[in-house]
């Protein structure tokens, strides 16, 4: 998470609670890095599961080409944003 620019999750954290996330095999988590972005989405899906039990708003970035559809991701998330890199 050392890519996401410290103002922007301060400002995130004054009006929301926040998780930061690294999908598996990703920075420090630990387990095997998903193939595809759709398995990526999977996993977050499965994360996001796990700890809330509410909708939640999701903020990820990813290449522009690899718009995967939300798939499972859907039924947790709220505000589900992309950012373009």
């Amino acid at each position: 998470m050392d890519d996401w620019d410290p103002l922007l999750v301060d400002a995130l954290v004054e009006a929301r609670p926040v998780i930061l996330f690294d999908n598996a095999g990703i920075g420090r988590s630990g387990g095997q890095t998903p193939s595809t972005v759709t398995e990526m989405a999977e996993t977050a899906a499965a994360f996001i599961a796990t700890v809330v039990d509410t909708p939640v708003d999701v903020l990820g970035y990813m290449p522009a080409t690899a718009r995967p559809p939300l798939g499972t991701a859907q039924e947790h998330a709220r505000h589900p944003t992309r950012c373009d890199v």
